[in-house]
């Protein structure tokens, strides 16, 4: 699927979303929230205007000489580009290790008769023939043929590998929530043994993964040998959607109950703080998101003086950081630090006195908004709005969505309804006119400026 080359200027775009540190010397948002944000320049038509070829329409479909919006999603498993080509609005990688990037369940587990390797992968915890579906794993001392077998994903001489030290993983055998790494052991057949669940999303501390893509904390390490490879916590606080008992355990500061039981780090509408996990700089507070020693991209303090200080006691934090008293704050007097409409005290600049920013204008918290949303983009970049996201289209936490709930892996979060029972309009396709005061477009695509010096949703894609 050909798509047309963007303007030069999305190429930084593009750079951030890969998550590089892009060095500035000071704090981004002291220069971007004086401005309105530029929309990019895509060198594509919209729908509705006369076309040669799919690469010459932001749709990349072109029929009987006209751009159209694409006629079906894809579904779950197949090769996808963009969010936007898929039923889901979920684009990333297998995680069945094949390195291709296919449609996924947003729920971020393989369901019944997508291809697997492992039980671990898949929505319902069986990988018979390299197909999710029944049977079950088989758990720790059971007999088994292949490592899809069992659910630790490690067959040894015909027999699944007995657990390590630690918590139990998805699949295992269990006496109560405490056993098990997801906090939660259920059992579902009357007479049966009790087993620990797999919670939805991305995966905890302690259960079994592929790659780094499945663990919440991004890290997906080598067990011994005899053992499966693990998602192992990171040092410091913890991420979004692993496992909490108090705010504190949090880097977002919110530790929130969820609806299969235990509680889970749920992130904060606008920037995210430090220390949480990020896709790009735009999406950081400090805008900078840099990686560790362990691969593991999180948001960092600011480059330059900034940095230095904030690195040391008595530094400051950016608009949108997380904050005990006002002096934390680089900016906003006394009464910098307040609780946002969450409850969890952050720094937000002045209480009184400042004006609010309209929409298009770059945010970093949604107590600066005249319309009360600072939403991201596809590339992280966050915006004020004057309405919630749609299904489909991006954002940083649920409160910033019309409808259902907002997940994904870091930088690449949309807002799903779980139940499929959303009357919420759905985001805006590729091709079609959008609202720049209103941006809802469907996920990996942006409102840009295309070719008839119009708006429309178009694609950051080139060839």
């Amino acid at each position: 699927m050909k798509r047309r080359r963007a303007a030069p200027g999305l190429a930084l775009l593009a750079a951030l979303a890969a998550g590089s540190v892009v060095g500035s010397g000071a704090c981004r948002r002291d220069v971007e929230l004086t401005v309105p944000r530029a929309l990019p320049l895509v060198d594509c038509a919209p729908n509705g205007r006369a076309c040669a070829v799919g690469g010459d329409c932001c749709s990349a479909f072109c029929m009987a000489g006209t751009c159209q919006p694409l006629a079906t999603c894809l579904d779950e498993g197949t090769a996808c580009q963009i969010g936007a080509d898929c039923c889901s609005f979920v684009c990333g990688v297998d995680p069945a290790g094949s390195g291709q990037l296919i449609c996924l369940d947003p729920v971020q587990c393989l369901s019944d008769e997508q291809a697997c390797s492992r039980s671990g992968s898949c929505c319902s915890l069986g990988c018979a023939n390299g197909v999710c579906g029944p049977p079950p794993c088989a758990v720790a001392g059971a007999a088994c043929a292949t490592a899809a077998d069992c659910c630790d994903g490690l067959c040894t001489a015909g027999q699944c590998a007995m657990p390590g030290p630690g918590c139990r993983p998805a699949g295992q055998t269990c006496g109560g929530n405490a056993d098990c790494c997801g906090q939660l052991c259920i059992d579902l057949d009357e007479g049966a043994a009790a087993t620990c669940r797999l919670l939805p999303f991305c995966r905890v501390s302690g259960e079994t993964c592929t790659t780094a893509v499945d663990c919440c904390s991004g890290h997906c390490v080598s067990g011994p040998a005899g053992q499966p490879s693990k998602c192992q916590a990171l040092p410091g606080c913890h991420p979004a959607s692993e496992i909490c008992a108090v705010a504190g355990d949090c880097c977002s500061g919110r530790c929130l109950p969820t609806a299969a039981g235990p509680s889970r780090c749920a992130t904060l509408p606008g920037c995210s703080p430090e220390q949480e996990r990020c896709g790009s700089n735009a999406g950081c507070c400090s805008g900078v998101c840099m990686s560790g020693p362990d691969g593991t991209a999180r948001c960092g303090p600011a480059p330059g003086p900034m940095m230095m200080m904030m690195t040391k006691p008595g530094g400051c934090r950016a608009i949108g950081d997380l904050c005990a008293q006002a002096s934390d704050c680089c900016s906003g007097g006394p009464t910098a630090c307040r609780a946002d409409d969450t409850g969890t005290l952050r720094c937000l600049g002045a209480a009184s006195g400042s004006t609010c920013l309209a929409a298009g204008f770059s945010c970093a918290v949604r107590a600066e908004c005249c319309g009360g949303f600072c939403v991201p983009d596809s590339g992280g970049t966050l915006t004020c709005r004057n309405a919630c996201a749609p299904p489909g289209a991006p954002c940083s936490a649920t409160e910033d969505c019309c409808a259902g709930t907002c997940a994904g892996p870091p930088g690449a979060m949309i807002c799903f309804s779980s139940d499929g029972a959303s009357t919420a309009a759905a985001c805006t396709k590729a091709g079609d006119r959008c609202d720049p005061s209103n941006v809802a477009c469907c996920a990996g695509t942006y409102c840009s400026q295309v070719s008839d010096g119009q708006t429309a949703c178009a694609p950051m894609l080139s060839q």
